[in-house]
């Protein structure tokens, strides 16, 4: 699979608030790692591809088991994936897991908090900007892809 580096910028109320949204960013980090790989078991429960009839067929009460567990042993993951649970719980969560680590880039100025992380090509950090928006403090919060940034456009030019 390939990967690509997604940006993440919020700016919050307070330098406390940033402080605080940095701790809460390590902490869903640790479980959506988890519930990366309890995911990865359990994602069959969605249903089974039936190679007679040439079509997906869903098992919705498995559904219903698989989203009762994640939800009971993962509540952070839970509130990040938000309007996500009780759907697909196979291909509708691909990449949804995927923020990054404790050692990628991050760095908390002020009230503000720079991400950047190399993830996976499926992920595109919709979730993570709308949980972010859920912080106490949180005033704004941007994400970019580097596949749709203009790097050129940032340079600041020296005159001579």
């Amino acid at each position: 699979m390939s990967e690509h580096v997604l940006y993440l910028k919020a700016e919050f109320k307070t330098d406390k608030h940033a402080v605080n949204a940095l701790a809460r960013l390590h902490e869903l980090q640790r479980e959506l790692e988890t519930a990366y790989y309890f995911w990865e078991h359990n994602r069959y429960l969605e249903g089974f591809f039936d190679r007679k009839k040439n079509k997906f067929i869903h098992n919705v009460e498995e559904r219903k088991e698989f989203w009762r567990l994640f939800t009971k042993q993962f509540p952070l993951a839970t509130q990040y994936l938000g309007k996500l649970i009780s759907g697909d719980c196979n291909a509708g969560l691909q990449g949804e897991f995927d923020i990054g680590t404790d050692d990628e880039s991050v760095d908390q100025v002020k009230n503000f908090l720079y991400y950047s992380a190399n993830v996976g090509e499926c992920t595109d950090w919709t979730s993570l900007k709308t949980w972010i928006k859920t912080l106490p403090g949180c005033l704004a919060v941007g994400t970019a892809d580097e596949n749709n940034v203009d790097i050129f456009s940032t340079i600041q030019l020296e005159k001579v």
